[in-house]
């Protein structure tokens, strides 16, 4: 019963030592100090071999949809997964890349700069159109040159692709074209109208039916003149084949019957008188001799005033012919021109619908090519902003040497646990602490160390 206590607290005593612990530490440096190279070696390699590298990244706010026509500002717009992942696959492009290098080309007073494809990195922000472009490189400097460059290379292509060019060329080619054939067709108008005397086809056939009537008129007039005249010059016929003719109380009054009256009553009277003079005198008296002489006279006037008015009859009948002669010419060529106006007005419809059509469509073309135009200007709206330019390069696998240092350190104390797990497996008693662990006994006398 006595004894028990002693034991408790011999046993309560017995603590490790900071002697025993330092034996330890040596007695197992190896696997320590093996531990702590390994670590220390491992971080030494791992610093001497690994190359800084800096990285370099720029956001760009990409609009989406594209364009449907070079006539209106409509935009189809496709799903936000589809188009982003389509941007940064462009961004990526080969296409893309020679842009950049171009414009890395370009800028004779900076050095060279090769772009690797491999160090482009894009990334879309969250669910937003935002776009992040970043560019990998060992120099600061040209990493974020060939990120400028890259978003400048797209920032350029989205612009000219976004909105469709106004297409010059086939709007120039196109109004050449139409203007040529107004020239044409108006050159073609312009002969035909002088050739065929066509100006308006529809005031010349107006003017043309009032001259045919007018000359039908005039003609029927003429007819109707030259009829009294016939009579007229038959009756002046007879007269001359026949004195004795009774000349008719109507007459136009060209030929003087009223003279020819006088006369015709003057020899009338005349004969009476000889008759008369024959009742009271012999034939050969003086006086029935004087009035047969006056009545010869008198007949020998008429048969020269008929004469005369034969001729005159004739010459007034022949006027009159050749003026209905003249008549019937215009009236056949007014009639013959009347005639081809049809075919006249039908080809100058025909061209003037050309030059109609043409017109419509060259006034059309270049409607189209000012709305082209117009369209090309105020839907160019900003496709891309860029909403941060290419920052400068940092350092994307910094060197931290607190961390690293950390890595001897754990295995330093992993080295000394080891250490004492190793100790704890050897059995082997070497103090005289060993023996009161084991025996769980106080031992008075004392064991020189041994060494393993």
């Amino acid at each position: 019963m006595n004894g028990e206590p002693t034991t408790t607290q011999t046993s309560a005593a017995r603590q490790t030592t900071a002697r025993e612990f330092l034996s330890v530490v040596f007695r197992r440096k190896w696997i320590i100090l093996g531990l702590f190279g390994i670590a220390t070696l491992t971080v030494l390699v791992l610093l001497l071999t690994s190359t800084t590298e800096f990285v370099s990244s720029g956001h760009l706010l990409v609009k989406r949809g594209e364009q449907e026509s070079a006539l209106g500002a409509t935009r189809d717009m496709g799903s936000w997964e589809e188009e982003l992942a389509t941007e940064s696959q462009v961004i990526t492009s080969w296409t893309l890349q020679q842009r950049a290098q171009a414009l890395l080309d370009a800028d004779r007073a900076a050095p060279k700069l090769r772009l690797v494809a491999a160090a482009v990195d894009v990334k879309v922000i969250g669910q937003s159109n935002v776009v992040e472009i970043a560019y990998v490189d060992r120099n600061s400097m040209k990493a974020r040159r060939a990120c400028q460059a890259i978003m400048d290379a797209y920032v350029q292509y989205r612009t000219n692709s976004d909105v469709m060019p106004y297409p010059k060329a086939f709007f120039e080619g196109e109004l050449g074209r139409v203007a040529a054939e107004i020239d044409s067709v108006s050159r073609l108008r312009r002969d035909y109208a002088e050739n065929e005397n066509v100006v308006d086809v529809t005031e010349q056939k107006r003017n043309g039916l009032s001259l045919e009537q007018s000359l039908e008129r005039d003609r029927s007039d003429a007819m109707a003149n030259l009829a009294d005249e016939n009579a007229g010059l038959r009756v002046m016929t007879a007269l001359r084949d026949n004195p004795e003719t009774d000349i008719p109380v109507a007459g136009t009054g060209f030929l003087n019957e009223e003279a020819l009256r006088d006369l015709k009553r003057s020899m009338i009277q005349q004969e009476t008188r000889i008759a008369q003079l024959r009742e009271r005198y012999r034939d050969d008296a003086p006086e029935l001799m004087d009035a047969r002489s006056t009545l010869e006279t008198m007949k020998t006037l008429l048969k020269r005033e008929v004469e005369q008015r034969l001729k005159l009859a004739q010459a007034k009948v022949q006027g009159l012919q050749a003026r209905i002669a003249s008549l019937d010419r215009q009236i056949v060529k007014t009639q013959g021109d009347l005639a081809a106006l049809p075919s006249k007005e039908r080809r100058v419809n025909e061209l003037d619908q050309q030059l109609s059509v043409l017109r419509m469509r060259y006034l059309d073309l270049v409607k189209n090519s000012d709305q082209a135009m117009v369209t090309e200007q105020t839907s160019r709206r900003v496709t891309v902003v860029v909403l941060s330019p290419a920052s400068a390069g940092r350092v994307r696998n910094t060197r931290d040497y607190v961390r690293l240092a950390l890595a001897p350190a754990l295995a330093l104390l992993v080295g000394i646990g080891l250490a004492f797990f190793v100790d704890g497996l050897d059995t082997r008693l070497r103090t005289a602490g060993d023996v009161e662990d084991t025996l769980d006994l106080p031992v008075l006398a004392s064991l020189t160390e041994r060494k393993r």
